[in-house]
């Protein structure tokens, strides 16, 4: 998982977002460890897929309680695919799961993007690395494509389920957004 040192790398100290740190006293029940919020964080921002500052609310580590079934479950809303989206990433706090959301859907889904936070920041990281990359080759597309292929490889074998299918998120990216 990338750390806070790298995140700032890449990011810089003033791109990098934590969570407040009462955000776990507001959780109900069994909850999965939120360190990496308070200590890692997450990106501000990675253009076209991520933002931690939505337009409107939900905003970032506010909670997004849901029912599932007989259950309420405490989500943690993580951020956005962008500043205007009414898309939603979601840490499910008994799970360890990153999803998203649509709110505005007339039958919302909650979509599994990564298999825990420390991937789904990892995902964030790597792609922005690559992109950073991608800037500093000069317009090399045969160094391009092969690293973005080493980068597919690399984020398969951390979490597979992520880019399992052509219909997952990470994959619609890779296709899409890089």
């Amino acid at each position: 998982m990338a750390s806070r040192g790298e995140l700032i790398e890449i990011f810089g100290r003033h791109g990098v977002v934590t969570a407040p740190h009462g955000l776990g006293d507001l959780l109900t029940g069994e909850t999965v460890n939120l360190d990496v919020l308070f200590a890692v964080g997450l990106p501000l921002r990675v253009s076209g897929i991520y933002e931690a500052e939505p337009s409107r609310e939900p905003e970032a580590f506010s909670l997004f309680p849901v029912h599932d079934g007989s259950d309420a479950i405490d989500l943690v809303v993580l951020g956005a695919p962008n500043a205007d989206s009414a898309m939603r990433y979601l840490l499910d706090t008994r799970k360890g799961y990153v999803v998203l959301l649509d709110l505005e859907s007339a039958n919302p889904q909650l979509e599994v993007v990564n298999e825990s936070l420390e991937k789904f920041i990892e995902f964030l990281y790597r792609v922005e690395r690559f992109r950073g990359f991608s800037r500093s080759a000069g317009g090399d597309d045969v160094a391009i494509a092969d690293y973005k292929e080493l980068l597919s490889t690399y984020l398969m074998s951390s979490d597979s389920f992520a880019m399992k299918r052509d219909t997952n998120w990470w994959s619609m990216v890779f296709d899409r957004a890089l």
